[in-house]
């Protein structure tokens, strides 16, 4: 069987196969140099990773541009992180087919394909992965004998007619001998404007680019004019759902007309011959959602005879290279309008594409034969997270809690300043835990002072002793006198990839801090989160311990589950039942709740004194990691005490 044909998927779906593992999105924004019409603050890419069990990877690039088209660098990102990563986990990386068609499960067609940009960079990835897998670049993964290198032409866009001369000479010197115009809506500007780039050129491969600007009686004036400037070819002259006045001008006659922004999939581009609408296409990976689809689309314009041009959306590194080796594999006969070399600055290879001559070298190796800078890119992407409607994690404080958010679903709040309600013992404030807790399928798995236990507080940290200067006291059922206070935000920061909260809290004794307690808390994606506490003494000692009650040892890291049915406690032993005091590394909690299914693991960390320490797990939904248990652990002044616990909730 053909590698990667399109019949089937790259050979047998083997059960040695690797799998998908996982697919990361990076955000990055590449500086513009020159004037380029749909180009104005930067030209915004996301790398897309797809990396197997064992290790395998591959990188794309989807490259949205909203002024040409409906996709967003917000929305590609999004789209690949919520729908179409979940759809490819577990997949196997060879069935290109299967991908695309679980891709379009996710995301629907409208007219034609859904997020065809978003789409791309997963391709992308997937051909890059398979290559590398194999030791084959994309030519070879096709069974194809690739060109060497490709003509590039050179775009002349400007608003003003004097600038002409100066935009070809440019080119020329940079080794270019074939250019393309940006033209629409102004036919006269434009058929002056090809006229001044033929006479500079006059050997040159000329055609112009309308991308669907003129208005039909616009187009049927421009097209003979633009003929007689010296134009080859005109390339998308009206809106893409003008399809009778595609027919009507490709009947005329005048010069080839081709279309791009309307053809998206495959069956798009049979439709429109079978309508006689085009004289050929010029293809994008970019836009057609990839290799897999662009390859269809080639195939068919040279089995049909027709006219087949290479063009881009001003890619930059990665979607250059997928273009580039296409348009080789293909012996692509024409220029290629491929000028993220002329309009884009920076690269995030480790060796760039070179272009030499107005040729861009093919490059060589397996997948798309580039290296990808990693480290470049994750921080590119951490600074790039800082962009309106792109972070994946974000804040929002309300009624003395912070609530943490992934991609709009809630996650978490701390908190940190909210009065209880009258009748709880004291009337007291507390500052300093965490509540409400959310699975990803949105069920609340916490619970805050409920009415068999008002002390019990979500996900909570204390001591029911607590000794100081002598005196014992407690700070789980305070006696009025020690509480826990907020005193300041340490950080509250969030990207692409986490977020971290972090926060100073005081322990007082009659209105005077005895003690300071820093918190920690990291969150990442998929609702895990890592709770980190640092306890330092102020003037003198300080003694913590659990309570002595029943042995029982209640005193640590404890969570109270919220109200639920068909409970199941687990810890490395097995299942569990009402358990007191014994050691455990980790220990979970799974029932259906209102919002849901959902099950919750507290892991004790390695680090942590007396690891691992033991526990009391409860089935009226309690789990407690008992530190320091019985004892009483003495806190020293400037020699602080550290604990860490990790929590992942799962639907």
């Amino acid at each position: 069987m053909p590698a990667l044909a399109f019949a089937a998927p790259c050979g047998a779906l083997a059960a040695d196969n690797p799998a998908i593992a996982r697919v990361e999105v990076f955000p990055v924004v590449y500086p513009v140099t020159g004037h380029f019409k749909f180009l104005k603050d930067g030209r915004p890419a996301a790398f897309v990773k797809i990396t197997c069990d064992g290790g395998a990877f591959g990188w794309g690039q989807s490259v949205p541009l909203p002024s040409w088209s409906y996709e967003t660098l917000e929305s590609v990102v999004s789209t690949i992180e919520r729908y179409l990563a979940p759809a490819l986990i577990g997949r196997d990386p060879f069935d290109i087919a299967g991908a695309h068609a679980a891709m379009d499960r996710a995301i629907a067609p409208s007219f034609s394909t859904g997020m065809p940009i978003a789409k791309a960079g997963i391709d992308l990835a997937l051909h890059d992965l398979c290559g590398r897998i194999r030791g084959q670049g994309i030519a070879e993964l096709w069974g194809r004998n690739p060109l060497e290198r490709i003509r590039l032409s050179w775009t002349v866009n400007t608003a003003s007619l004097d600038e002409v001369e100066k935009l070809v000479a440019q080119g020329r010197e940079r080794g270019y001998g074939h250019f393309n115009t940006k033209v629409a809506p102004d036919a006269a500007f434009d058929v002056e404007l090809c006229r001044r780039v033929r006479a500079l050129a006059p050997e040159a491969f000329l055609w112009a680019d309308a991308n669907g600007g003129y208005e039909p009686a616009a187009a049927f004036d421009a097209l003979p004019r633009l003929e007689r400037a010296g134009v080859d070819v005109i390339e998308q002259p009206v809106a893409a759902n003008r399809l009778s006045v595609f027919h009507a001008l490709k009947n005329m006659n005048v010069m080839p007309v081709l279309m791009d922004e309307g053809v998206v999939a495959a069956s798009d581009l049979d439709e429109f011959i079978a309508l006689g609408a085009l004289d050929g296409v010029a293809i994008k990976p970019a836009r057609t959602g990839g290799l897999w689809e662009a390859r269809k689309q080639v195939e068919t314009l040279e089995r049909r005879r027709l006219m087949f041009l290479g063009s881009g959306l001003t890619d930059p590194d990665v979607a250059l290279a997928a273009a580039v080796q296409l348009y080789a594999a293909y012996g692509l006969k024409y220029p290629a309008a491929l000028n993220g070399p002329q309009f884009l600055e920076g690269t995030f290879l480790r060796k760039p594409i070179e272009v030499r001559g107005g040729e861009a070298v093919v490059p060589a190796g397996p997948g798309l034969g580039v290296e990808v800078d990693e480290e470049r890119v994750r921080s590119a992407a951490r600074k790039a997270a800082a962009a309106p409607g792109l972070a994946r994690f974000t804040f929002h404080e309300e009624g003395g809690r912070l609530y943490v958010r992934e991609l709009g679903r809630p996650v978490l709040a701390y908190t940190f300043g909210m009065q209880l309600p009258q009748g709880v013992p004291g009337k007291y404030r507390r500052s300093t835990y965490i509540h409400p807790v959310w699975a990803p399928n949105g069920a609340m798995v916490t619970d805050d002072f409920p009415k068999d236990h008002p002390h019990h507080h979500g996900i909570a940290w204390m001591w029911p002793r607590v000794q100081v200067n002598g005196e014992m006291h407690s700070t789980w059922e305070p006696d009025g006198r020690t509480r826990q206070e907020f005193v300041r935000w340490i950080a509250r920061e969030a990207d692409r990839h986490s977020a971290r909260i972090e926060v100073e809290n005081a322990w007082k004794l009659d209105g005077r801090d005895f003690m300071r307690e820093f918190v920690t808390i990291a969150i990442e994606p998929g609702n895990r989160f890592r709770v980190a506490l640092s306890l330092d003494a102020m003037d003198e000692p300080v003694a913590i311990g659990g309570t002595l009650t029943e042995k029982k040892g209640y005193g640590g890291f404890g969570f109270r589950f919220g109200p639920r049915r068909n409970t199941v406690m687990r810890t490395d032993r097995g299942e569990s039942g009402d358990s007191l005091m014994q050691r455990h590394p980790w220990a979970e909690f799974e029932a259906d709740y209102e919002g849901g299914h959902a099950r919750v693991r507290i892991e004790d960390h390695p680090s942590n004194p007396g690891y691992p320490n033991p526990w009391m797990l409860r089935g009226y939904g309690y789990l407690n990691v008992n530190y320091p248990g019985l004892d009483m652990r003495i806190i020293e002044p400037g020699k602080p005490l550290h604990l860490e616990y990790r929590v992942t909730v799962e639907s």
